[in-house]
């Protein structure tokens, strides 16, 4: 009996390069006309019309024991990994049996690379002056499936300046299979009275086929661990108020204007306490 089988197990051809051929073999003469039917099997998302080259049937002659054709990936601007085809026997003709290997799968290596969108883990993150820093996240939304660098830009607002923190790289870099990055940023612990100072953070200009997804940006918070002590001057429109001595209670209402003057400017909320001193009857009696 003659049996036929695939030379290989696994083939593979790359997307708009050269084909792959596939053989297939009998371990005999079969000494007659004979024709070999073949099925294809379609795998993660392969279609028609990515390949071409596959027969229907491979035909034997007499003394003919192997025959090869040639299978072409077809160039597309489409990303689609992972893609193969998988060959089998159909129903072979009498004296004819199937050998190992009695399946070929083929590999459709893709070229094209996907689009992809780089934001940040969160749009606020905080690092405190002599605390906890800020753990910054840079994410892509998919597989690079190559080398991706993504430039990272900073603004300083609120008086922030490179002195007051650290550890923001110049860019980030992906590799085949991150998705995930992440850096540290440390507020410098000093003795001056920042305030609220923020760092913005943003892309610089990414490469083809990357775009900024959202959040494209992000601010670090400096939170500042000093503080001083402010001058408070306060003064009134009026020196003295007069309020007439009467034989029976009453109710006497004295307003005026208290201007409050500060020799910084707070940051955050800061409370005046107010008091009176009082003048002949310290009682209040009077």
């Amino acid at each position: 009996m003659v049996a036929v089988s695939f030379e290989k197990e696994q083939y593979a051809a790359t997307e708009g390069g050269n084909p792959v051929y596939i053989a297939v073999e009998l371990n005999a003469d079969p000494r007659r006309t004979l024709t070999v039917p073949l099925n294809v099997t379609l795998v993660n998302g392969t279609g028609a019309a990515d390949f071409s080259g596959v027969p229907v049937s491979v035909t034997f002659n007499s003394g003919e024991m192997s025959k090869t054709f040639a299978l072409t990936v077809m160039d597309d601007s489409n990303d689609d990994d992972d893609e193969c085809l998988i060959l089998t026997f159909g129903s072979l003709p009498v004296g004819v049996s199937a050998d190992k290997p009695d399946t070929a799968t083929v590999f459709l290596l893709d070229t094209d690379m996907p689009r992809l969108a780089v934001s940040y883990g969160a749009p606020n993150y905080t690092a405190a002056e002599g605390g906890s820093p800020a753990v910054i996240t840079v994410e892509l939304d998919a597989d690079p499936e190559r080398t991706v660098t993504v430039p990272i830009s900073v603004t300083h607002n609120r008086g922030a300046s490179e002195d007051d923190y650290d550890g923001v790289p110049v860019s980030m870099t992906f590799s085949r299979g991150d998705r995930s990055k992440t850096f540290t940023v440390t507020a410098i612990d000093d003795s001056a009275v920042d305030g609220d100072e923020r760092v913005a953070l943003s892309f610089g200009p990414l490469s083809a086929e990357v775009y900024a997804g959202n959040p494209s940006t992000t601010v670090v918070n400096l939170v500042d661990n000093d503080s001083r002590l402010m001058l408070v001057t306060a003064s009134f429109d009026t020196r003295t108020y007069l309020i007439p001595e009467l034989a029976h209670p009453v109710v006497a209402s004295v307003t005026g204007t208290v201007t409050v003057e500060w020799d910084v400017v707070p940051w955050g909320t800061a409370t005046v306490p107010a008091g009176d001193t009082r003048k002949r009857d310290e009682s209040g009696g009077d």
